[in-house]
């Protein structure tokens, strides 16, 4: 299942999207460069596990944007599954499968 993955905000306003593809390659753009490559098998393996954690729909629509400042604006959308939060929200109350899946292709394609 295809998965993007968006970041907004921070201190400098910038957005970036990471769009990966179901054979585990990826595009990422936005501040600078675009750039693309592919996941590891071990990469691609762990996030379809957290995308077919059925835990991840649920998270969506529960976790409501906090307005902080200099802090990032996510946003996970697979399938029609979309969660967003911020991450100023203490980790105990971030969405625990998306924040992951995020945290996952933010790293993986740096």
């Amino acid at each position: 299942m295809p998965v993007t993955v968006s970041r907004s905000g921070g201190f400098a306003g910038g957005a970036e999207t990471i769009a990966v593809r179901a054979d585990g390659s990826w595009t990422r753009k936005g501040s600078g460069s675009p750039r693309s490559g592919s996941l590891t098998a071990e990469q691609r393996n762990r996030l379809w596990s957290l995308l077919g954690d059925p835990r991840l729909a649920g998270e969506a629509g529960t976790h409501q944007r906090q307005g902080c400042a200099d802090t990032y604006e996510w946003t996970v959308a697979a399938g029609s599954t979309k969660v967003d939060y911020t991450e100023c929200l203490a980790p105990a109350n971030r969405p625990p499968v998306a924040a992951a899946v995020a945290e996952l292709v933010d790293t993986a394609t740096r």
